[in-house]
């Protein structure tokens, strides 16, 4: 599925489903606003977001109920019945399902993280780019950079994934940021993942400082190695475009490319452009001898 008018529908019925979120949708309204079969549609759609139509409905709902848990004091009833839930005992159990967490401690803990963030169409544009063309990275050579920040210790291989975003709607909801000194550069945030020979590794989340800089209490400071880095450009929505370019870069890049990873840190660079958020992925390398 590698034709941009297809990409282009599934964002015109992706943003059908946002408009309809709370009501009573089926797959074959979502197909009528493509203008495809339901035959055809069951199998553009999830080639391209990578979830079913079903699915896509379902993570979204929920997505936006854990926000309103979060941001709003409504009751937890009401948030369920207007997610299509008949109770708020079927709430619970599929939100334990999906979070982890029973609504109510999700909520007092007050932390916010998407199942599945909007798909734009940027996003599907920025997709659709990557499969027809591949992401060809930059080279660069980049020196020690010192960081200060906060740091949790993850389990890779699924655990990290709920755990990270996670660990950053506490460092935003907290404003970490803006306590610490002599940052370097304005709305540049750091999310790195330190070298680790375990299924354990620590992941910080920082600015870049100044050498002089002191380490407010609570937090770290950590030094990325100097090494020759691969930077891969990721553009919103930020956690499905980060972890598609992940996956890319170790399923198809690697195996390609004349380089190999290096195991030193790796991190995502995290900064605005144009009123548009974007991650630079950048992964040490050594060339193939």
């Amino acid at each position: 599925m590698e034709q941009l008018d297809d990409f282009k529908c599934v964002a015109r019925a992706v943003s059908f489903i946002e408009d309809h979120i709370k009501d009573d949708i089926s797959a074959n309204d979502v197909a009528e606003t493509a203008y495809y079969s339901l035959y055809h549609f069951h199998r553009i759609f999830p080639a391209a977001v990578g979830d079913s139509v079903k699915e896509y409905i379902r993570k979204r709902r929920m997505s936006e109920a854990a926000r309103e848990l979060v941001k709003t004091r409504r009751p937890i009833l009401s948030i369920a019945v207007d997610y299509g839930y008949n109770s708020q005992e079927a709430f619970s159990r599929s939100f334990m399902q999906n979070y982890g967490l029973t609504p109510g401690v999700f909520r007092r803990q007050g932390y916010y993280y998407a199942l599945r963030d909007k798909m734009t169409e940027e996003y599907l544009l920025f997709e659709y780019k990557r499969r027809r063309q591949g992401m060809n990275p930059q080279l660069v050579k980049k020196n020690k950079i010192k960081v200060i920040g906060k740091k949790i210790t993850v389990m890779a291989g699924g655990p990290n994934l709920k755990e990270i975003p996670l660990f950053w709607s506490e460092w935003v909801n907290n404003k970490y940021e803006q306590i610490i000194p002599l940052k370097k550069y304005l709305n540049q945030q750091f999310g790195i993942c330190v070298a680790s020979k375990s299924d354990k590794f620590d992941y910080i989340i920082g600015c870049e400082v100044a050498k002089e800089a002191l380490v407010p209490s609570g937090f770290i400071k950590h030094t990325i190695p100097k090494a020759l880095y691969a930077v891969f450009t990721a553009e919103g929505p930020v956690t499905e475009s980060v972890q598609k370019t992940w996956d890319y870069i170790f399923a198809t890049w690697f195996p390609e490319a004349n380089y190999i990873y290096a195991e030193s840190d790796s991190y995502e660079l995290y900064y605005h452009k144009d009123n548009r958020l974007f991650a630079d992925i950048c992964i040490p390398v050594i060339e193939k001898k």
